[in-house]
């Protein structure tokens, strides 16, 4: 606590005992009219050293424009082992938990030094520094340019952007940078909803469908700037006073002065019928503490018809156009995509069931049979599949037959027309009991991903309302669970069997059929709560990009920039902390309350 907050907590302590003196020599009714009048002195003092403290400051010949608490020097310092250390943290159980649930670390016994060694520590290291480069040059800035304004935080946040570098994993590098690219995005078009598109669509929208906002309060504002205004008379907790209040007039002190302290903040703004809870908010925040980062009219913007329409719209058609490149390059060009995230679609696939040992060899002649029939237009078998007959010699000549040969003891013994079909269900020759299968095997896959991790959220995130009523609690994360689980069974069902129909009413493959049942199993995030969808699709989105940019690069089409995350990181941080600084309610909540945990006031 600063010297200001000991100076009214030692005036607070003066004011009970007082109060305590004069409860032995007065009567209730003098005593009240004497704590009326210590009131009274002791908001006037309250409110002159305000004013003379922002005097001072502004005779100042650098009057200080930043908003932590502490000086630059200490609050950058803070900010490295701070970061640092939840950071490590926060790493090291994301790896420890899974392998607890999994068993692994039991049989592994040096996986608990592995998970804190070189990797864990490198990406610290790079949280560490973003954070605290991006603190000390946004200060730096302030003292130089003698300005607050929304160049600062830009050229901040880009030069601490480019300490991603420091993360020695690349593919990791790559993915948060195009996921916090795409996120950006995200926020500037709520950005431009807020403050430009939103007007145009009021004419058309009936005002008894948006969400009333909250009332307006002139003191709460959502620019951090709000802080260096004068600051009104703070609300103090006296609910738990720390002297002894056995005596009966001290109590009656303490209940009259919460009534009246209470009474005289309702009726400053009466015709908004403001609540203590509210005031005392607004006033937390003008104290420096800016401890929710909230837009009053974010609840507005976000409950608007048009806007949820769009939100829903845009997400699903984002998680479509995502899967689609997603799983062209799954069955077509699995070598451009993220080396963990091919590991999880081998899984859900299937392809890891049909083949444990060699699944990354099985997967990759699907891509090899694929372009070859593409480009030959062969696909079907050269005669019936039995025992009787050399297989080999059923295989058309424009396929790889040795790739296909290296297999055969899945497929030989079951009659096919298709050589894909053969390859995508094996051991059953109609693609509608392969549907039946492909469902069954992914159902209890997928319930074995949602079912621990939604039970880890439901604990973590929402364990007050699961004390409170575990019932209600219980059937939420089974609704909940349920329902993921469904989506990501239809995903991978329509992903695995549109092109044995697509194939069947062509008579060939060809390399459309993997984009479009990547539109079709994208649809299926509509089996999703509604406000999942964007998520979903902005969690896939990255990863689209990424394999697509890959594959142009090594066909010539683009350039392959080494370290070229860099860029694009560095400029989506100037962006993202210019919102943070200027308009934190073009920000999602919840990101934005994560931001706050991290970066704080600046």
């Amino acid at each position: 606590m600063d010297n200001s907050g000991e100076g009214l907590s030692l005036w607070e302590n003066f004011i009970e005992s007082i109060a305590q003196v004069l409860s032995r020599a007065l009567s209730t009714k003098d005593t009240e009219k004497v704590i009326i009048s210590f009131n009274v002195l002791q908001d006037r003092l309250r409110q002159l050293s305000v004013d003379n403290l922002n005097r001072l400051e502004l005779r100042s010949k650098f009057p200080r424009k930043c908003k932590h608490s502490g000086t630059c020097t200490g609050n950058c310092i803070k900010a490295v082992f701070r970061s640092f250390a939840i950071t490590y943290a926060l790493k090291y159980a994301m790896g420890l938990i899974p392998s607890l649930l999994t068993g692994k670390i039991f049989k592994q016994k040096d996986l608990i030094y592995k998970l804190g060694g070189r990797d864990t520590t490198s990406f610290a290291l790079f949280m560490s520094m973003f954070i605290s480069t991006y603190k000390g040059v946004l200060c730096l800035l302030r003292y130089l340019r003698k300005k607050n304004d929304a160049f600062n935080p830009f050229i901040a946040g880009t030069i601490a952007g480019t300490s991603i570098l420091l993360d020695q994993n690349r593919s990791r590098r790559v993915m948060i940078a195009l996921y916090l690219s795409t996120r950006t995005f995200h926020f500037i078009f709520r950005w431009l909803w807020r403050h430009h598109v939103y007007k145009y669509f009021e004419p058309f929208t009936n005002p008894s469908s948006i969400e009333k906002p909250a009332p307006k309060l002139e003191k709460l504002k959502t620019d951090t700037s709000s802080l260096l205004e004068p600051q009104k008379p703070r609300v103090f907790d006296l609910k738990s006073p720390t002297i002894n209040t056995e005596n009966a007039m001290a109590n009656r002190f303490f209940s009259f002065t919460r009534h009246s302290r209470q009474s005289s903040l309702k009726s400053v703004n009466s015709a908004d019928a403001i609540n203590i809870n509210e005031i005392e908010r607004v006033e937390t925040v003008n104290s420096g503490g800016f401890s929710e980062l909230e837009d009053v009219d974010d609840k507005h913007h976000t409950h608007h018809p048009w806007r949820i329409w769009m939100r829903h719209t845009f997400g699903t058609i984002t998680m479509m156009l995502a899967s689609s490149q997603i799983l062209n390059a799954y069955a077509c060009e699995p070598q451009f995509l993220n080396k963990s995230y091919l590991s999880f679609l081998i899984t859900h696939g299937g392809v890891r069931h049909l083949e444990p040992k060699k699944s990354r060899s099985y997967l990759n002649l699907i891509g090899y049979v694929v372009a070859a029939s593409s480009a030959s237009g062969k696909s079907k078998f050269t005669g019936p599949v039995s025992t009787t007959i050399d297989f080999a010699s059923t295989i058309p000549v424009e396929l790889p037959v040795d790739k296909v040969l290296e297999f055969q003891d899945k497929y030989k013994n079951t009659p096919h027309e298709f050589v894909m079909c053969a390859i995508q269900h094996p051991y059953h020759t109609f693609c509608t009991i392969g549907v039946f299968y492909a469902f069954w095997g992914e159902w209890w896959r997928a319930l074995k991903l949602y079912g621990p991790l939604n039970l880890i959220m439901t604990v973590v995130f929402k364990g007050k309302k699961l004390l409170k009523d575990p019932l209600k609690s219980v059937k939420q994360y089974t609704k909940s669970t349920l329902r993921s689980v469904l989506f990501l069974t239809c995903y991978v069902t329509a992903a695995w069997c549109t092109p044995c129909l697509f194939r069947n009413m062509r008579g060939k493959d060809e390399n459309w059929m993997y984009y479009v049942n990547g539109l079709i199993s994208g649809a299926m995030v509509l089996i999703e709560q509604p406000g999942r969808r964007l998520e979903l699709g902005m969690y896939c989105l990255p990863r689209a990009i990424e394999c697509l940019w890959n594959s142009l690069s090594v066909k010539g089409y683009v350039p392959l920039i080494p370290a070229g995350e860099a860029i694009y990181f560095s400029l989506s941080t100037g962006v993202l902390m210019t919102l943070y600084q200027n308009d934190p309610g073009s920000i999602h909540e919840g990101y934005r309350k994560f931001m706050y945990r991290f970066f704080g006031v600046n």
